[in-house]
């Protein structure tokens, strides 16, 4: 008996969910520098994974794709501008700070740091055609939750032993 009941507990644990939730998950934002930061299934995703995630949804992928390019030139112009203000200040700080380094890579400095600052409008932009369109494509998730035709019920393995989970 011992063993049919074992058996058969190990058959319910093996064919049932073991999510509480069905459905599709949203994606969500958190604020960053010079960038926001794309949580999905509580994993860390960039710009380029949201984009994919959004290729179901016509009207959000639509508006992700100018946000994909706004952060590719924010990006690079970023970054050569961190390398053109990083690199000369090594090389001041590396002569010993003479003046005529400071002449010499003082203006490449400035210009590196110019372009960082060049860069901000376009990550601003980036971010906010992002927002924008994790919104449209979230919106349409709440929408397509709801309208499941009935309440499934799974019997499972939870933390803490076996439980009963609805999902709706």
């Amino acid at each position: 008996m011992k063993i049919i009941l074992l058996a058969l507990v190990a058959v319910l644990l093996s064919t049932s969910r073991l999510s509480a939730q069905a459905g599709v998950t949203k994606i969500g934002m958190e604020e960053g520098f010079p960038r926001y930061k794309f949580k999905y299934d509580a994993l860390d995703i960039g710009i380029k994974e949201v984009a994919t995630i959004l290729e179901n949804n016509e009207q959000a992928y639509q508006l992700i794709r100018p946000a994909k390019r706004n952060a590719a030139v924010g990006n690079s112009i970023l970054y050569m501008g961190v390398a053109m203000a990083i690199v000369p200040l090594g090389e001041v700080f590396k002569s010993g700070g003479s003046r005529r380094y400071w002449e010499v890579y003082g203006i490449f400095a400035g210009i590196g740091v110019g372009m960082v600052g060049a860069s901000l409008p376009f990550l601003n932009k980036a971010n906010k055609q992002a927002e924008h369109a994790i919104d449209v494509y979230n919106a349409g998730l709440s929408g397509y939750n709801h309208k499941k035709e009935k309440p499934a019920i799974y019997l499972g393995a939870t933390g803490t032993g076996v439980g009963l989970s609805m999902a709706f």
